[in-house]
Parts: structure tokens; C-alpha cells; sequence
């Protein structure tokens, strides 16, 4: 167990080094349960808006609803006993993989890439900055400067 913040946070031994996915070729990356393949997307020569994209409806239909239907990445379970919570995280590494491997193929790569994957518990987030609202000021009362020598323009700088 791993204290911060108030919180205990069981730390399971081994998850915090890499493990390299083994998985079959075929497997990786055209998943259709875990990512499935986005519609094509057709341009047209409209003649008054130029050059437009589509997509294949029938196949934007069956993307949706195959986006919909897909296994969970992360399924999260709740507990209250005694006035203590419990939470339990559940990770489906394969869904995560797939989704992976499929992200970087869609890339153009032609090989299939070696995976790897590791679990850490020390999330840090990144810090807020609370800055105040930019404001421009005008600079009307500054005196004006000089023509510079080397400018070639004819006649003196724009005065307001």
C-alpha cells in the first residue's frame, strides 16, 4: 500500500515494469470489436463551395454504431462499508492494445509494431496557471520615434 493524499493505494508488484504485449500478427491492428475501421471519406468538386469531403453514409453508420457497442478500456466499481470507500479499477489491456496498434497503423506504418505497456500509481497533475486576463494597451501617449535611416519608404512613418 502506497499512502498519498489521504488515499491508500495497493500497488501490485511487477505492473510497474514494461511487459511487451504478446499477440498474434493477424490480431494487430484491424480489430473490428476493439477499433474498428473509421468510413471512407470521398472528396467532391462542389461548384460553389470548392473541394469537399464525405464520408460513405452506410459505412459512417456502421462506425458509430461499432464505436458504441466496443468493449470498455476502463470499468470502475464503487464500495461504501463502514464509512469506507473502496474503488476498484478494471483495465482491458487487449481493448487498450488494439486501439493502439490501430492508431499508429492508420499512420501509413506497413509493420506491425511491437506493444508494450506498464502501470504506474505516481500521477502527478500538471499544475494550473491562474493568470489574469490579457489586456492590450494603447501606446497613444508614448512620444513618437525617430524615421529610422535605413528604411526605404517615401515620406515619414503613419502618425496617428
Amino acid at each position: 500500500m502506497v499512502k498519498a493524499s489521504g488515499l491508500e493505494i495497493l500497488v501490485i508488484s511487477g505492473m510497474q515494469d514494461w511487459s511487451t504485449v504478446q499477440t498474434a500478427a493477424c490480431d494487430l491492428p484491424d480489430c473490428p470489436a476493439c477499433a474498428p475501421k473509421p468510413p471512407t471519406i470521398q472528396w467532391y468538386k462542389a461548384p460553389t463551395r470548392g473541394v469537399i469531403a464525405m464520408e460513405d453514409m452506410a459505412e459512417a453508420g456502421r462506425y458509430e454504431r461499432a464505436l458504441k457497442h466496443r468493449p470498455s478500456a476502463f470499468v470502475t466499481q464503487c464500495h461504501l462499508l463502514d464509512c469506507v470507500g473502496t474503488m476498484q479499477i478494471g483495465i482491458n489491456f487487449a481493448s487498450l492494445v488494439h486501439r493502439a496498434a490501430a492508431a499508429l497503423s492508420n499512420r501509413g506504418n506497413k509493420v506491425v509494431p511491437q506493444l508494450s505497456w506498464r502501470l504506474t500509481t505516481e500521477y502527478t497533475p500538471g499544475s494550473i496557471l491562474d493568470l489574469p486576463k490579457f489586456k492590450l494597451y494603447s501606446n497613444h501617449q508614448d512620444p513618437a520615434s525617430e524615421q529610422p535611416p535605413n528604411l526605404r519608404k517615401k515620406g515619414p512613418l503613419w502618425k496617428e
